[in-house]
C-alpha cells in the first residue's frame, strides 16, 4: 500500500524513462540539424558553392540528407546567423563570399573599398526627398532648426552582392543643386565632384550595432531583425564646413569595418 502524499516509485521510474526517451531525441534532432550545417558550411570554405552561388531548394537538400525540411531549415538559418549564406524571400538561399574589408578612414570611398578588392561596386538610388532638420541633424550639418535637407537613400552592392544602405543628408543652403547631381550621376562623391567639390574628408565616424530595420533587412536581403553594422559619419569639405551626415548600414556578416589612424576621434 502507498502512502497517502506518496507517489508509486514505479510512476517515477516510467517518468524518468519517458524523459530520457524524449531528451535523447531532442538531443538527435539537434545532431541531426548540426552536423547539415556543419556539412554545407565545409562545402561552402572548399569552395563546392561559390561565393553567390544558389544551394538546393529545402526539398532536395531534405531528400539528401534524408530529414525534414523543418531540419534542413534550421541548418540553414544556422549558416544565415553566421553569414556563411544568405537566404532571400522566394528565391533561395545562396552560398556567401567572405567578407569584403571595409577601411574607414579620412577619405572613405565605398567605391574605392570595394574596387581594391577586385570586386565591382555599384549603387541604387532608392530614395530622394527635402526634409527639414531635426534639432541633431541640425547641429551634425551646422544648420538652424528646420533648415532644408535633402536625403538621399542608396544601396550599395559589389558584385551584385548589397554590402550597404546609407542614408545620407546634406544642407541645400550649401548644396544647392545635390539632388540633381545625384541623380544624373548616381553616385554621391561624383555628385558632389559635379558641383566642384572635390576636397571631401571624414571628420568623425561612430560605429556601433542593432537589429536591421525592416527596410534595411529587405534592402539588404537579411533575415529579419539580423544585425547590421552601423557607421554614423559626418563629412567635411576643406574649410571644414559640414557637406554630409550619413547612416550606413552594413550588412554584419558581409563587412569586416576596418578603422585606419586617420579616422578623427
Amino acid at each position: 500500500m502507498v502512502p497517502v502524499g506518496r507517489k508509486p516509485l514505479v510512476f517515477d521510474a516510467l517518468m524518468t524513462t519517458r524523459d530520457d526517451e524524449r531528451i535523447a531525441r531532442t538531443a538527435a534532432g539537434v545532431s541531426r540539424w548540426r552536423r547539415i550545417r556543419d556539412t554545407l558550411a565545409e562545402e561552402i570554405a572548399r569552395g563546392r558553392w561559390a561565393a553567390g552561388t544558389k544551394l538546393p531548394s529545402e526539398t532536395a537538400l531534405a531528400r539528401r540528407f534524408a530529414v525534414h525540411r523543418h531540419t534542413v531549415r534550421q541548418a540553414l538559418g544556422q549558416l544565415a546567423a553566421e553569414g556563411r549564406v544568405r537566404t532571400e524571400h522566394g528565391r533561395g538561399s545562396f552560398a556567401c563570399p567572405e567578407p569584403l574589408r571595409y577601411a574607414l578612414g579620412e577619405r572613405t570611398s565605398f567605391t574605392a573599398n570595394v574596387v581594391d578588392q577586385g570586386k565591382t561596386a555599384s549603387r541604387r538610388i532608392d530614395a530622394i526627398e527635402t526634409l527639414r532638420a531635426t534639432a541633431p541633424l541640425a547641429g551634425q550639418l551646422d544648420l538652424a532648426r528646420g533648415g532644408a535637407v535633402l536625403r538621399v537613400v542608396a544601396t550599395a552592392y559589389a558584385d551584385d552582392v548589397p554590402l550597404a544602405r546609407g542614408q545620407h543628408h546634406f544642407p541645400l543652403q550649401r548644396l544647392a543643386g545635390i539632388a540633381e547631381a545625384v541623380r544624373a550621376t548616381g553616385g554621391i562623391t561624383a555628385a558632389l565632384a559635379e558641383l566642384g567639390v572635390t576636397d571631401v574628408r571624414r571628420a568623425t565616424t561612430r560605429i556601433s550595432t542593432r537589429p536591421a530595420s525592416p527596410e534595411e533587412a529587405t534592402a539588404l536581403a537579411l533575415a529579419p531583425r539580423q544585425p547590421v553594422l552601423l557607421t554614423e559619419g559626418r563629412d567635411v569639405d576643406g574649410a571644414g564646413r559640414p557637406l554630409q551626415y550619413v547612416v550606413t548600414a552594413f550588412a554584419g556578416s558581409r563587412v569586416e569595418l576596418e578603422v585606419l589612424n586617420d579616422v578623427a576621434r
